[in-house]
């Protein structure tokens, strides 16, 4: 089965790629907190460990595309995955992705083949960020939330909350007919 990839990867998208993201342990790591954190690929590859701070859950993502700073909060899955993540570096590194090289960690081909074995296909490491506000738009975060999670600064974040708005109609039209009748 091919899945067509969207802002937000259906359910079995999202669970086939991270089963196998798993496999290599840095992108799994990786793809977590971009999904979990709405952050992109460069605010995490820049991200230091003196910027981790796994007692409060919180990450400090100093170099960001519009150059504002932000935290982002950790789930305490990718609490956990940091912590083991942890325990495996090398003494002074200060970049938390790094290669077996000492370079910043490479992860564009190990993510397109983690796509391509999970069978979804036209999907960038880029639209995890996409998935993660669609799915805090879902939750009900509001377009300022959503702005401060992810550091939008221009309008695009607006479609995240037409996004749930659109499926909030949907919930109670449906509602609506089961209690109201057609």
């Amino acid at each position: 089965m091919r899945v067509a990839a969207a802002c937000a990867p259906v359910r079995g998208g999202r669970t086939a790629l991270l089963r196998e993201t798993v496999k290599d342990p840095v992108l799994h790591i990786f793809v977590v907190l971009a999904l979990s954190t709405a952050a992109r690929a460069g605010e995490l590859l820049n991200l230091e460990w003196r910027d981790v701070d796994l007692k409060e859950g919180r990450l400090l993502l100093r170099i960001t595309k519009n150059a504002t700073p932000r935290s982002a909060w950790l789930h305490s899955e990718a609490r956990r995955l940091l912590t083991e993540h942890g325990k495996i570096r090398r003494l002074g590194e200060r970049h938390v992705f790094v290669s077996p090289t000492a370079r910043l960690y490479r992860y564009d081909k190990a993510f397109q083949a983690a796509c391509n074995a999970a069978q979804i296909e036209s999907f960038r490491f880029h639209d995890l960020r996409h998935s993660a506000a669609t799915y805090l738009a879902r939750e009900g975060a509001s377009e300022q939330q959503l702005r401060a999670i992810g550091g939008w600064k221009s309008g695009v974040v607006s479609r995240y909350v037409h996004l749930a708005a659109t499926e909030t109609r949907d919930v109670v039209l449906k509602m609506n007919e089961r209690i109201l009748g057609k």
